[in-house]
């Protein structure tokens, strides 16, 4: 069944109304979604669906990837600041790699995993994901479970034991407290960098008393704000209990047999200590690992387009690793230290799994284009979206005015009766967006700050926003124009994340010994091979680069 309707919303309904009347897994296609549209499209779903008086779903939405994750996320921010939206992120490394995810990393996921334990809560809630992601197993729900502990001023707290929790859960002791998942003890004082919170937390104690809790500046140490509670969570996805290392032990012991004297992870966490990277042996640390889905009852599943795709090419990525740590080819080309890999379907979904998945849930699919009717889909809907203006030509023009000619447009649409929202990417963008209209004889101009404020405007207003979109977009009722369709770029561009080391060594795999490579700031080298270097403790590997 193909649907055109002349308003996304009637569409939705519909939508809603399939999903809330039916007890089998539907497949759903929704089509015609423009780039940018997909965070109002979700909020409107998710508040239709939090209609529903039979119980709320729960969506789990898959990205491309994190930098899509991340922009979704803002975009939902403002077009449904009080929805629940939780980001379960992959680790930043490659399958069966040397080193580990980063600290803040390891945080958010368990802080979602946190959320989702501890069960539904009113309403619906948006999961935000990625192919590389979701395929990965996550620690069992008694696990996470077991280590949520809830402090707050005024109870007697055993601080040995508190101590030797927070060892078992990972956190790392210093002198003092910088990042993420670290603590320091001093005096009647307990610093710590909590799983879920942005800043350090400072624990006050009279005795075994706890006092007051109080949040704090990492950098300064100063007391920012007084806090009445605080969850203490894992900083790790491994267990790091005597049991938990007993485990490890034995199961390494029955996959590979007897270790050799240079098995720098063995004998690490057989003397208790934290090895770069043992992250990857997770399934050793606890009796089962579990899924995303385990942690989400009955939940929807809705993906971007292509996300079929990327989720084989991640299989292949899953399985191309596996097979090269087997063959050990890093050992006999570079005289790395020997790798013992995990097996597949201990650490990742296997492609039956997913493909049961599938079956098993209800699944949506967000696209730009015109879907046709096939198998894959039980029910398929346009949601006619709409390209924004965009002045490309205008920009060309040397002899009009850019900045006029926007004014013109704008006051053209409203006669149409249409709402026009002006996109900027800052703060400080928006206000620089503002005073050139103005100077340009744009009138009724006023800032928003999320969606619902936008809707309350008068069609003669002209509302800003702060938005991150790379194109503007219609609607039926709404018009926004980007600050990309006015200008051609961004008044003020993102710090662009910087690469990690298992980034580059992604592209390891693509080079021949000999080749010649350009590095950013030493020039032309000549790649000799992949070498292995010791750093705190751990081996690394390596490009080796040699130069005239």
């Amino acid at each position: 069944m193909t649907v055109s309707a002349s308003s996304h919303i009637t569409s939705l309904l519909k939508v809603k109304q399939s999903l809330a009347c039916t007890s089998t897994p539907l497949s759903i296609g929704l089509g015609r979604i423009v780039e940018g549209q997909e965070p109002l499209i979700l909020a409107e779903l998710l508040e239709l669906l939090g209609q529903v008086k039979e119980g709320s779903h729960d969506v789990i939405h898959v990205c491309r990837d994190d930098q899509r994750l991340a922009t979704l996320k803002e975009g939902l921010e403002f077009f449904a600041p009080t929805l629940k939206v939780l980001s379960f992120s992959a680790w930043d490394c490659v399958p069966f790699d040397r080193s580990g995810p980063r600290a803040d990393i390891i945080a958010e996921r368990i802080a979602t995993l946190a959320q989702l334990e501890k069960g539904k809560r009113r309403g619906p809630r948006l999961i935000l994901t990625t192919p590389r992601a979701l395929l990965q197993r996550v620690p069992p729900r008694s696990f996470i479970r077991s280590n949520i502990k809830i402090l707050s001023p005024g109870k007697r707290v055993d601080r040995a034991r508190l101590l030797a929790r927070l060892s078992a859960m990972g956190y790392m002791r210093s002198e003092m407290v910088i990042d993420k998942g670290e603590f320091a003890v001093r005096g009647g004082i307990i610093d710590l960098f909590l799983a879920g919170y942005k800043q350090p937390i400072r624990l006050d104690f009279w005795g075994d008393e706890l006092e007051s809790i109080r949040q704090f500046d990492a950098g300064s140490q100063r007391t920012t704000n007084k806090l009445n509670r605080v969850t203490l969570l894992p900083v790790s996805e491994v267990d790091f209990s005597d049991e938990a290392r007993a485990l490890f032990r034995k199961r390494y012991l029955e996959h590979f047999g007897a270790p050799q004297r240079s098995d720098a992870l063995y004998d690490a966490v057989s003397e208790g200590q934290s090895f770069q990277g043992q992250e990857h042996w997770l399934s050793f640390f606890h009796e089962t690992l579990d899924c995303l889905f385990d942690y989400v009852s009955d939940p929807i599943i809705s993906e971007e387009a292509d996300i079929a795709g990327a989720i084989q090419a991640h299989f292949d990525q899953i399985d191309e690793h596996y097979e090269a740590r087997k063959q050990a080819l890093e050992v006999q080309n570079f005289g790395a230290p020997p790798y013992n890999p995990v097996p597949v379907e201990q650490m990742f979904l296997t492609r039956q799994d997913w493909a049961s998945f599938e079956k098993k849930y209800s699944y949506l699919q967000l696209s730009p284009f015109d879907l046709d009717q096939d198998e894959r889909f039980d029910e398929l809907y346009s949601l006619e979206g709409k390209a924004g203006i965009n002045f490309v030509i205008e920009r060309r023009d040397e002899h009009s005015s850019l900045f006029n000619a926007v004014v013109r447009k704008i006051k053209d649409r409203q006669g149409k009766g249409k709402q026009i929202l002006i996109a900027a990417w800052s703060n400080g963008s928006r206000e620089r967006l503002i005073s050139l209209l103005q100077d340009a004889g744009l009138e009724g101009l006023e800032k928003c700050e999320n969606w619902q404020e936008a809707q309350a405007l008068s069609k003669d207003v002209v509302g800003f926003i702060v938005l991150g979109v790379e194109a503007g977009f219609e609607t039926d009722d709404c018009l926004i124009i980007g600050e990309q369709d006015i200008l051609g770029d961004r008044l003020v561009r993102r710090k662009r994340r910087s690469k990690s080391d298992a980034d580059v060594l992604k592209e390891a795999s693509t080079l021949s010994i000999g080749d010649l490579i350009v590095h950013n700031e030493h020039g032309i080298g000549k790649f000799t091979g992949l070498k292995t270097i010791t750093a705190v403790g751990a081996p690394h590997d390596c490009l080796e680069l040699v130069y005239h």
